[in-house]
């Protein structure tokens, strides 16, 4: 397989995107900012997601303060929670952008997409900026 050698990112047009254009640097977006629901979706392995709830058991409310003694068992309702149930899903989707504690840069391999132009790309009114993975070092 041959290795990517272009991206794009799509943006409006705006003083952000010509201050980053003209001294040469990306912006990263706060995780918690992102509002595209299909942004940062988490896959996450049994042992994580109880990792997850080990660390949220107490924002979860009174019905785990108030059985202690069966944390396990609830944390485990709740995992079956997260695999079958979509609105719990995208309950702690949601919940684990606002904890993210990093921020990202988007890019797609589309060069012309029309959804991108219409999400990203200010309505079809913004720019499509090309980088060339092979000039950027250390990336």
């Amino acid at each position: 397989m041959e290795k990517l050698k272009l991206i794009y990112k799509y943006a409006r047009l705006n003083d952000n995107i010509k201050s980053s254009i003209r001294e040469s640097y990306l912006w990263f977006c706060p995780a918690k900012n992102l509002n595209d629901p299909f942004d940062l979706q988490y896959r996450l392995s049994d042992s994580c997601m109880l990792q997850v709830f080990e660390q949220i058991k107490d924002e979860l409310g009174t019905e785990l303060a108030q059985q202690p003694n069966n944390n396990m068992g609830i944390i485990k309702g709740l995992m079956h929670q997260y695999k079958t149930n979509e609105r719990f899903r995208d309950y702690m989707m949601k919940s684990l952008r606002q904890k993210a504690s990093y921020s990202v840069c988007c890019f797609t391999e589309k060069e012309d997409d029309i959804l991108m132009w219409s999400h990203y790309g200010g309505n079809h009114s913004g720019i499509c900026l090309m980088y060339n993975l092979e000039e950027i070092p250390n990336l």
